[in-house]
């Protein structure tokens, strides 16, 4: 019996090194290993070290139930409006201690923040951020979400020349191969971004031309959402049978050239306390899906020396590129994350903020959005 609960020990301490997929092979080995890995301080372990953030106080369901809805890539399409997402880059997790939060459309945020009790909207109107009360507390999940592009027509997409005809596909070439080109001279579409629904030979003819190649990019359609949500959220009831849906907070529209297309989330606590900003619990990391060169090298560094929290969030020339990379990026700490994309010339923008709340209109707030639009 001795030698049983000592074989069980070394292998709970294996199973700490190994990610989900491999846990699940595990179990399927044969019933000793399936009990072993039915322990939720296993998965509890996993998901902490994967996402990188402390234990929650409380959770409201298991740790293996926790694990496989924040990495077995389901989204918020998954559950309705399938036909409106493409896919999502996931950024990581956070943590909100306490339950008010910023949000923003920009990094260089106002000298003085919104009070919690002014009007939402109208804060947003006026300088692109508001407070957010009642948020739920404990681990949120960060990702980007690309949005559907709707079958071609001249009324959703841009067209604007880029290269010689040398470089263009043959009259030849598949629609797959066409649409790789496009995707390739087009650095504001991510590089998993799939062919529109019903994308067929029939639609080459509006991306070549005798003369030119042209690429496009997303005109009046959705162009960057930064989607924030509780870790338990896809596991809750009321989100799955759809009586929990999105609520628009504010929208402010800017009727003049973007450099940038912007969104970030930040606790409040740590944007008013700051002897909190860098001291030894902060957590700075560049997204890998994002980070790149010089920017991901110096966000890994600020990580190992524990530095940054808050701040490092909001030390721009630090990772949103030049204004010629139009590869989108974001940045993530403990307590705040933000995406950035920088644009090409353009007309202005449309920022909506929205978000989700458990139970009515007085219910906690379990979903967060920023979107941009070109308009």
């Amino acid at each position: 019996e001795k030698n049983k609960r000592y074989e069980a020990d070394i292998w709970t301490e294996v199973a700490k090194y190994l990610d989900g997929k491999d846990l699940a092979r595990l179990g399927m080995t044969n019933r000793w290993f399936h009990r072993l890995i039915m322990e939720d301080s296993i998965w509890k372990y996993a998901c902490l070290r994967d996402l990188q953030v402390p234990p929650p106080r409380h959770v409201s369901f298991t740790w293996k139930q926790l694990y496989k809805s924040a990495f077995d890539g389901s989204h918020a399409y998954c559950f309705r409006q399938q036909e409106k997402h493409i896919g999502e880059q996931p950024i990581g997790g956070f943590v909100l201690e306490t339950p008010s939060v910023l949000l923003t459309e920009k990094l260089v945020l106002p000298k003085k923040l919104p009070k919690p009790e002014g009007n939402p909207e109208r804060t947003i109107q006026t300088f692109g951020t508001c407070v957010l009360t009642n948020v739920r507390t404990g681990i949120w999940l960060a990702g980007t979400i690309s949005p559907a592009l709707h079958p071609f027509s001249f009324q959703g997409l841009r067209i604007r020349t880029i290269c010689s005809w040398s470089d263009a596909p043959s009259a030849t070439s598949t629609p797959a191969k066409v649409w790789d080109r496009a995707k390739k001279h087009t650095p504001i579409l991510p590089v998993s971004t799939k062919a529109p629904p019903g994308f067929t030979s029939n639609h080459c003819d509006l991306i070549r031309s005798p003369f030119f190649y042209y690429y496009f990019f997303l005109h009046a359609g959705t162009m960057q959402v930064l989607d924030a949500r509780h870790v338990e959220l896809f596991l809750e009831e009321g989100y799955r049978n759809g009586s929990w849906e999105y609520e628009d907070i504010g929208i402010h529209r800017i009727e003049k050239p973007s450099d940038t297309a912007t969104g970030g989330i930040f606790e409040i606590k740590y944007l008013t306390s700051p002897c909190t900003a860098g001291n030894h619990h902060s957590h700075l990391y560049l997204s890998p899906i994002f980070c790149n060169g010089r920017n991901g090298k110096r966000a890994a560094a600020a990580a190992a020396a524990g530095v940054g929290g808050v701040i490092g969030v909001l030390d721009v020339k630090s990772w949103i590129g030049q204004p010629s990379d139009w590869q989108p990026k974001a940045r993530l700490c403990l307590h705040a994350v933000a995406v950035n994309t920088n644009l090409q010339p353009n007309e202005g923008l449309q920022v909506k903020f929205q978000a989700m709340r458990s139970r009515g209109a007085d219910g906690e707030v379990v979903s967060i959005r920023i979107s941009q639009q070109l308009i």
